[in-house]
């Protein structure tokens, strides 16, 4: 458990260096490295959550977990990110995946083996306990830790319960995290909607989303010519009724003349 908590030294040697400091302009969401380097991990749980992955077994989807795993140590070294950073973002990644597949695994009810790649990273402690703890340590420091910040943040966003999701206030409870965290991280990073990879954006969580829905300028057309089409069709509807009346009063005045 001493690794995922030796958070305090962990801001990236380099590349954390000038982008945690408070006098640098704030770096938004699609320039955080650490998520550009989990894309692949994060876009399988995504696909995960969404419905069946491709792999049609637990070894080809172990498979795919272990190549995304290599190109994210790759991308965060080239990146200049620290050992614990790199550890740390791992166990973060593997414990939101383990538990979109053991929630996947019970809702197709697979006969399926259920694997856990937090324990091939560390077996200390529970994944459930350990990712809030990470948080909680994270959020004291929230200017070194943002991109870390983000990572825990999107998770949550994706469906990661961990301790909350057997608990009968655990939806409330996560609702106030996820809230905090979001504050945190829009103190650095400002208000904004920006996509954090191809299939995820980045939003506050939906008690405290304002929606602006207003109809497209080209559906106010449609139906602008529709009731116009409706209007002459009744007026010519109306024209036909009352012709047609008048005609048989002419032919009457004319007979009665006759």
């Amino acid at each position: 458990m001493s690794q995922l908590l030796t958070l305090e030294q962990s801001a990236c040697e380099n590349h954390s260096a000038s982008s945690f400091s408070q006098s640098d302009n704030p770096r938004m969401p699609s320039e955080n490295q650490l998520m550009t380097c989990s894309g692949k991990i994060l876009r399988l749980i995504y696909q995960i959550k969404r419905g069946k992955p491709q792999e049609d077994t637990p070894q080809k989807l172990q498979k795919r977990v272990f190549q995304a795993l290599h190109a994210f140590r790759e991308q965060t070294a080239a990146a200049h990110y620290d050992a614990n950073t790199l550890f740390v973002s791992q166990y973060i990644l593997m414990a939101t995946l383990d538990e979109m597949l053991e929630k996947m695994i019970q809702k197709y009810q697979l006969d399926w083996a259920q694997t856990s790649f937090t324990q091939d990273l560390s077996s200390e402690g529970s994944p459930e306990e350990n990712f809030f703890t990470i948080l909680e340590k994270a959020s004291q420091s929230p200017q070194q830790f943002i991109d870390l910040l983000e990572l825990i943040y999107l998770c949550l966003t994706l469906g990661f319960e961990g301790k909350y999701r057997h608990l009968s206030e655990g939806t409330a409870a996560l609702n106030k995290i996820m809230q905090h965290t979001y504050q945190l991280i829009q103190i650095y990073r400002g208000e904004f909607d920006k996509k954090l990879s191809p299939d995820i954006k980045f939003t506050p969580p939906l008690a405290h989303k304002k929606t602006n829905k207003r109809l497209p300028w080209w559906a106010v057309l449609l139906i602008g010519i529709v009731c116009l089409i409706g209007i002459d069709f009744l007026f010519r509807y109306l024209l036909q009724i009352c012709g047609g009346s008048i005609v048989l009063q002419l032919q009457k005045i004319t007979q009665m003349v006759s």
